[in-house]
């Protein structure tokens, strides 16, 4: 089977039109139904009192999932995990009244969206992971075709990346609640 042709990450624009078109928590919902996952709670790290948490998320390319949605559920999924039902990373400096739609859009909003290349990602990935007790577990991906740092650590206690590659997708979110 032929792999599909690379399509090129995605601008602050494609997630715009996303979410003026109400579909925003639709496309996270179904496609993280596809993806694949390793979670790394604080027991993995060698100080577990820095509240460190990693989530290795990937996707195989296919025609029902573009880069957009699969970095959309799996920020979804971070948010799920993180902060449990009903609310999502952050919440807690936007009110009590904040429903978790409303604090993920803000969330996605303020990504970097900025390209990296294939030797800043994987810098970044390894430092991020560099406390882990283990080795980081990376899914088998070729072909890299490119990158965008979405969130960093000098914004926030968040470092997410997401990169494409010719047969799928990676995403890298850590966080740290200390």
């Amino acid at each position: 089977m032929a792999l599909p042709e690379p399509v090129h990450l995605f601008t602050r624009a494609d997630l715009e039109r996303v979410i003026e078109a109400g579909d925003l928590e639709a496309i996270a919902r179904r496609t993280a139904c596809a993806l694949e996952m390793r979670v790394y709670l604080s027991d993995a790290f060698i100080h577990a009192s820095s509240e460190e948490t990693i989530r290795v998320s990937w996707l195989r390319k296919s025609s029902a999932h573009d880069g957009l949605a699969m970095w959309l559920a799996a920020e979804w999924q971070a948010g799920e995990g993180q902060a449990g039902e009903g609310q999502v990373v952050g919440a807690e400096r936007l009110g009590c009244g904040a429903t978790r739609a409303s604090v993920f859009t803000r969330y996605l909003r303020s990504a970097a969206f900025r390209p990296i290349g294939e030797d800043e990602f994987n810098t970044r990935l390894q430092a991020s992971a560099s406390d882990l007790r283990d080795p980081l577990f990376l899914p088998l991906l070729a072909g890299f075709v490119g990158a965008l740092l979405m969130q960093e650590i000098d914004r926030d206690l968040i470092v997410s990346l997401l990169a494409e590659y010719r047969d799928g997708w990676l995403h890298f979110y850590w966080d740290s609640t200390a």
